[in-house]
């Protein structure tokens, strides 16, 4: 199955990375979904960010940034065609991770993409670390008048004034931004910088994508799965070519993990072994042939079709037992409807169990055999 994959990076200059991820500078070639929440705009957190420095002249954090992959079935390839029915449901996950990640109370904007090869549909979230504080915007005590020509304050209709502001009027900066009595934003939030954060925000992401029939696995050291290859923007045909059938065969060989495992959860922990052993030699044969090669391509192939066959006998060993057998525990439930009868059943059932799980058992242990396919190919395990 395919992994989460979330990046966060730092932002100096928000404006400007505003709109590169909106497309105000030309450089997306298609915008899928763009959205924005501010009660600020992004001019306001740079001017805020530069009073509010520590040092003078020290570039500051104006913002975050979140890359998170998205399953590339979620739009369509051909340029604007994706479908308003599609764009909705583009706009509910996205907003759902936004909630989910960043939290409520924080300024931001995000963009749906796909790279420039559209292999990889992403979006983009662009958000303040700080929270809004909602204070009372300051207002004009009184009206205020100005000179026409000169913009000078003036007295009330004397000759050449207009009034500018009435009393009650909401002040307002030069740029238009509201003015308030109080500080309007909260410290930053230290938590978009702890480690853990990345951890959280990968469950999110594989929580909130599940809910819309996305299974995704978040890539560990004791995965059972194997890793996809990226498809890297302005890479090669032949390298394209090669990860596309590399991950064809890792994501039909993690499905039929997955089926196993959830079949025969004790098997887990021999998936995660056989995960890096695989791995481990992919990474030496794609170093000696300087590419991702066939045999390992072919490897996985022919493990997964174990993998898979192995499925199928322990369904048809389940299904066989219980049709063989459940007249007979039918029956004992009828006749002897006491506790003590009824955990009898469960220790005959459990022994029959036990006995079918020693045969597939024995099937693991073949399955370390595999490793000849690996060595027949060059590749030894």
């Amino acid at each position: 199955m395919p992994n989460v994959y979330g990046q966060n990076t730092k932002i100096t200059d928000v404006v400007g990375r505003s709109r590169y991820i909106s497309g105000e500078s030309d450089k997306q070639e298609e915008v899928i979904v763009h959205e924005k929440n501010m009660m600020y705009d992004w001019s306001f957190y740079s001017a805020y960010e530069r009073e509010n420095a520590h040092q003078e002249n020290q570039r500051q954090n104006e913002a975050r940034e979140m890359i998170i992959a998205l399953p590339n079935e979620l739009a369509d390839k051909n340029k604007n065609q994706t479908s308003a029915e599609q764009k909705i449901i583009l706009k509910e996950i996205c907003d759902e991770l936004v909630s989910q990640i960043v939290g409520e109370g924080h300024d931001h904007e995000y963009a749906v993409h796909w790279n420039h090869d559209r292999t990889n549909l992403h979006v983009h979230i662009l958000y303040s670390e700080r929270k809004v504080i909602q204070t009372e915007p300051k207002r004009y005590k009184k009206d205020i008048w100005q000179d026409k020509d000169t913009r000078q304050l003036a007295k009330a209709n004397a000759e050449n004034a207009e009034l500018v502001h009435r009393k009650g009027d909401i002040m307002r900066d030069k740029e238009g931004n509201i003015r308030y009595t109080d500080t309007p934003l909260s410290a930053k939030d230290t938590r978009f910088k702890e480690h853990s954060f990345m951890s959280e925000r990968n469950k999110c992401i594989q929580s909130v994508l599940k809910r819309f029939g996305y299974d995704l696995s978040i890539q560990d050291k004791e995965t059972p799965y194997l890793s996809q290859k990226k498809l890297y923007k302005g890479a090669s045909m032949d390298y394209l070519e090669n990860a596309r059938a590399y991950n064809s065969a890792v994501k039909d060989y993690n499905r039929n993990v997955k089926m196993d495992i959830e079949i025969q959860p004790e098997r887990e922990g021999l998936y995660c072994e056989i995960r890096k052993d695989i791995e481990d030699e992919i990474k030496k044969a794609n170093s000696r042939f300087k590419k991702i090669s066939q045999e390992a391509i072919k490897a996985i192939k022919e493990m997964s079709d174990h993998i898979l066959n192995s499925v199928k006998q322990a369904i048809n060993t389940m299904g066989e037992y219980w049709n063989q057998n459940k007249d007979k525990i039918l029956d004992l439930f009828q006749e002897k409807d006491t506790l003590q009868t009824k955990s009898d059943i469960g220790h005959q059932i459990l022994e029959k169990e036990n006995q079918r799980v020693d045969r597939l058992e024995d099937e693991v242990i073949q399955e370390r055999h595999i490793e000849n396919m690996f060595e027949h190919d060059g590749l030894s395990l």
